[in-house]
């Protein structure tokens, strides 16, 4: 933003927003991005990313002010061609959130993305790896170096997001209890939640590389990995698996749990899914009550995944390449 503290913008005699209609959409993006979404989202940076790319990439240095319906109907039209039809109606989300605050400070008196209806219909995703796919997925990751490989697996040994996973540090394991301790303001909950670890993850974790600080790092132990879609299209070639996302994952451990027999409400605390009016002392109780639940069920689905990867028939198998593995 030309060198300017959006914070300092605001504080400026140009009124009690600090900016006006002339101000181009990028400027006030990045003014919004500061002012609002790194304070309160902790999604922000997906915020950043769909404003950025989209939004600003083609109406960056327009003024705020002239800005029009079609000018926004006209990017969400350009992604749906582009193969992004969820993704348009994200980024329309974000915009109209951005256009509100800008009215909401003075800026324009009327968002132009008010009254745009969705452009892709929303289709609630049930995608659920079968035992030959979970099968080639783990094979997979057993070829790729660290830290791809062994994060995949424990994604789909924990059930946690991949957010989570991504950002895992050795001081959040209790490796002699067996407890991983996401922090409340690194889980969608806003409460520290326990993830007691199966003897397989913990054997994951044995066998990769020392570090004080995250333990799925990228190129030092500062960064926390990414490069998740570069990844991702790897293991496809690697695996075979069609029509399949990371966060399936997520779904495939938590229908194998309930497949398995344990009942739902174990299976939501184990997804951190459950939530509590209680006082809190007993949302205390209940964090630590379910432990010893949550550890039997992901013991539990930890030996199926194993059992599905030895035992899934080579007749039933995609052949995994072994290809040379990659460390992104």
């Amino acid at each position: 933003m030309r060198g300017v503290d959006p914070a300092d913008s605001l504080r400026s005699p140009r009124g009690e927003a600090g900016f006006s209609g002339r101000s181009t959409v990028g400027e006030l993006v990045e003014a919004y991005i500061e002012l609002h979404a790194k304070p309160n989202q902790r999604s922000w940076k997906d915020t950043a990313g769909r404003l950025k790319n989209h939004l600003v990439s083609r109406l960056g240095t327009k003024p705020i002010s002239a800005v029009t319906r079609p000018d926004i109907v006209r990017m969400l039209d350009s992604l749906r061609r582009n193969g992004m039809a969820q993704g348009s109606n994200r980024t329309l989300a974000h915009t109209r959130r951005f256009m509100t605050w800008c009215v909401e400070r003075g800026v324009i008196e009327h968002s132009p993305a008010a009254g745009i209806r969705p452009p892709a219909k929303e289709r609630p995703r049930d995608r659920v790896l079968s035992e030959v796919e979970i099968a080639n997925v783990w094979r997979a990751c057993l070829t790729m170096r660290f830290p791809i490989g062994p994060a995949v697996q424990i994604l789909l040994l924990t059930g946690q997001r991949r957010e989570e996973v991504s950002c895992m540090r050795w001081d959040e394991v209790d490796r002699s209890n067996g407890i991983w301790t996401i922090p409340g303001e690194r889980n969608k909950s806003g409460r520290p939640h326990l993830v007691p670890l199966s003897s397989s993850a913990l054997a994951i974790l044995d066998r990769l590389p020392a570090s004080d600080q995250f333990i799925f790092w990228g190129r030092t132990p500062a960064r926390a990995i990414n490069g998740w879609s570069v990844a991702k299209r790897r293991i496809d070639e690697l695996c075979g698996v069609e029509d399949w996302r990371i966060h399936d994952l997520r779904r495939t451990a938590a229908t194998g749990m309930a497949r398995l027999g344990f009942d739902p409400h174990i299976v939501e605390r184990v997804l951190n899914h459950a939530t509590s009016t209680a006082g809190p002392l007993a949302r205390v109780y209940q964090r630590h009550a379910y432990e010893d639940e949550k550890r039997q069920a992901l013991e539990a689905w930890a030996v199926e995944v194993e059992h599905i990867s030895q035992q899934a028939s080579h007749s039933d198998r995609s052949e995994v390449s072994q290809a040379d593995p990659v460390r992104l």
